[in-house]
């Protein structure tokens, strides 16, 4: 009920920004996780921070990496033990760009966040 909620912005001004709120509304409506389910810290440090999603649907499950810093950011990231992917050969594979796959390998993902950036991705069994 909040007046000033949303009054910064002005649909249509900022083409950009808006199509950018659309493809993230697009993303939520596609993947369930992205809007509820059950979340798991997965890694903290000075610069990079990532949690996973998991919904009750049997494999789906997102996870999201955030970077603090000026500058891009590499880790190797390991999955939850609840993860039903942990002991998988399955891929990471990015929700705004499907030529961006990251191979689980011995439980773990090697992901690159931009600098004051994020990536967000699915399991891909």
């Amino acid at each position: 009920a909040d007046p000033d909620n949303r009054r910064d912005m002005v649909s249509g001004k900022d083409q950009e920004l808006t199509q950018y709120v659309k493809t993230l509304t697009q993303m939520r409506k596609q993947y369930p996780a992205l809007r509820r389910g059950k979340q798991l810290e997965m890694w903290q440090d000075e610069n990079v921070y990532a949690f996973s999603r998991q919904t009750d649907k049997p494999n789906e499950e997102v996870i999201a990496f955030f970077n603090n810093s000026f500058e891009s950011q590499s880790r190797s990231v390991p999955l939850r033990a609840e993860s039903p992917w942990k002991n998988s050969s399955a891929s990471l594979v990015n929700v705004f760009n499907n030529n961006d796959v990251l191979p689980i390998q011995g439980g773990q993902v090697q992901v690159t966040v931009p600098p004051l950036g994020y990536v967000i991705y699915r399991i891909a069994g």
